[in-house]
C-alpha cells in the first residue's frame, strides 16, 4: 500500500473517536442468608464461651477423681481402725483381760469403732465377773462394775455413732450389770426405759422377765444372802472317840449295918453315870455334827442356786449375745454393700456427666465447625460464581467493544475509499 493509501486509511483525529468505555465490575449480589435453627443458635451462642465450658468441664472431672481418692483414703483409715479392734477382741476374749479393747476405745474415742470396743469389753468383764462371784467375790463385783462403766459409756455415745441395736444391747447390759450388782431399783428403772423405748426389740420379752425379777423380794433376799454370807469355820469333825470328862470322884462311905457286908464288886451306881455321860456326849456331838452338817449344806445350796443361776444368766447373755452381734453384724454388712452400691453407682453416674459434658462439648465444637467449614464453602463458592459472572459479563463487553471497533474501522476504511474515488474521478 503506498504511502498515500495510508495516510487516508489514517483516522482524522479532528473526529471524535469511538473508544472503547472502561469495564466496570458487576455487582455481586449477597446469597440470601439461611435462618438459623434453635439448636445452631444455642451452639453459636456458646461458641465465645466454649474456653469457660471447657475448663468448668476439666474441673467438675478432677473434683470427681479427688472424691474418689478422699473416699479411698478414708475407707483405708476405717479398715486400720476395725482390724486393730478385731485383734484385741480375738486377744482379750481368750485372755479375759480387756487392756487391748479398752485402749482402742481410748484411741479412737469419738467413734463407731470406739463404741464397739466399749461394748465388747463390758460383755466380757460382765461374763467374767458373773464366773468369779462363786470364788472370788471381791474380783467378780469389781469386773461387774468395771463392765457397768463400760455399758454407760455406749449409751452416752452419740447416736450417729452406733446403731439401733448395739444402743438396745448396751442399754439390756447395763441394766443386767446393775441387778448382778444388788442394785434391783436402778436395774428395774433401766429395764423399764429399755422396754418402753423398743417394745419389740429382740431383748424386749427378757427386759420384761427381768422387771418382774426385780420386783420380787426373793430375788433381792436371796442375793443378801448371798453377799452376806460368811463361811463359818467350826474346826475338825469329831472323831469315834468319847472326850474326857472330869471324874465325879469316889463315893461316899455308907455305914452298913453290923454284921453286914456290901457286895464285892457291886458298881451299878458308877456305870450308870459314865453311860450319862457318854450319851450326853454323844448327843453333843451328834447335834453340833447335825449343825455344822446344816450350815455345810446351806451353803453349798446357796452356792449351788447362785451357781445355777450365774450359770443361766451367762449361757442367756451369751446367746442373746450372739443373736445381737449376728444382727449388727448382718446389719453392718448391709449398710456396706449399701454404702458400696451408693458409692459406685455415684461413680458411675458422675462419670456418665463427664462423659456427657464430654460428648456435648465435642459435639457443639463439631456442630461450629461443621457449620463454619459450611459458611466458609458457601461463601467461597458464591465468590466464585461471582467472579465467574463478572468474567463473563466483561469477556461479552469486550467481545462487545471489539465488534464495534471493527465495525468503526470498516465503516472508516470504506469512507477513505469513497472518498479517494471521489478525488480520482475529479
Amino acid at each position: 500500500m503506498s504511502q498515500k493509501t495510508a495516510l487516508k486509511n489514517r483516522p482524522d483525529p479532528r473526529k471524535p473517536q469511538d473508544t472503547p468505555k472502561p469495564s466496570v465490575l458487576p455487582v455481586v449480589e449477597e446469597a440470601p442468608v439461611e435462618e438459623l435453627t434453635g439448636s445452631e443458635k444455642f451452639i453459636e451462642s456458646m461458641a465465645p464461651h466454649a474456653t469457660t465450658i471447657g475448663l468448668v468441664v476439666v474441673a467438675a472431672v478432677l473434683a470427681v477423681i479427688a472424691w474418689g481418692v478422699y473416699q479411698q483414703s478414708r475407707f483405708s483409715g476405717e479398715s486400720v481402725k476395725w482390724e486393730e479392734f478385731s485383734q484385741s477382741q480375738f486377744i482379750d476374749q481368750r485372755t479375759g483381760d480387756t487392756q487391748n479393747l479398752d485402749n482402742v476405745a481410748e484411741s479412737y474415742a469419738g467413734s463407731n469403732v470406739a463404741v464397739m470396743s466399749s461394748l465388747m469389753s463390758g460383755d466380757i468383764q460382765l461374763k467374767t465377773g458373773l464366773r468369779q462371784l462363786g470364788t472370788d467375790r471381791e474380783k467378780g463385783l469389781l469386773a461387774i462394775k468395771k463392765a457397768k462403766t463400760s455399758f454407760q459409756a455406749v449409751v452416752d455415745a452419740d447416736d450417729s455413732l452406733k446403731t439401733s441395736m448395739i444402743s438396745q444391747r448396751a442399754q439390756y447390759c447395763l441394766a443386767y450389770a446393775q441387778e448382778s450388782l444388788g442394785k434391783m431399783d436402778d436395774a428395774k428403772k433401766l429395764y423399764e426405759q429399755f422396754i418402753e423405748a423398743a417394745p419389740e426389740a429382740p431383748l424386749a420379752e427378757s427386759a420384761r422377765r427381768a422387771v418382774k425379777r426385780c420386783s420380787e423380794d426373793k430375788y433381792a433376799t436371796l442375793y443378801q444372802t448371798f453377799t452376806n454370807f460368811e463361811e463359818e469355820i467350826i474346826g475338825d469333825a469329831p472323831g469315834p472317840s468319847i472326850p474326857e470328862k472330869e471324874s465325879p470322884g469316889s463315893f461316899p462311905e455308907i455305914e452298913s449295918a453290923a454284921g453286914v457286908v456290901p457286895p464285892k464288886g457291886d458298881d451299878t451306881d458308877t456305870r450308870m453315870n459314865a453311860d450319862v455321860v457318854a450319851e450326853e456326849t454323844a448327843a453333843a456331838q451328834k447335834v453340833a455334827a447335825e449343825k455344822a452338817a446344816a450350815n455345810k449344806a446351806a451353803a453349798e445350796k446357796v452356792a449351788a442356786d447362785m451357781a445355777a443361776a450365774d450359770k443361766a444368766a451367762a449361757e442367756k447373755i451369751e446367746a442373746d449375745k450372739a443373736a445381737v452381734d449376728k444382727a449388727a453384724a448382718d446389719k453392718a454388712a448391709a449398710d456396706k454393700a449399701a454404702a458400696d452400691k451408693a458409692a459406685a453407682d455415684k461413680a458411675a453416674a458422675d462419670k456418665a456427666a463427664a462423659d456427657k459434658a464430654a460428648a456435648d462439648k465435642a459435639a457443639a465444637d463439631k456442630a461450629a465447625a461443621d457449620k463454619a467449614a459450611a459458611d466458609k464453602a458457601a461463601a467461597e463458592k458464591a465468590a466464585g460464581e461471582a467472579a465467574e459472572k463478572a468474567a463473563a459479563e466483561t469477556k461479552s463487553d469486550a467481545g462487545t467493544l471489539i465488534d464495534k471497533g471493527k465495525n468503526a474501522a470498516k465503516e472508516a476504511a470504506e469512507t477513505v475509499k469513497k472518498i479517494a474515488e471521489e478525488a480520482t474521478g475529479e
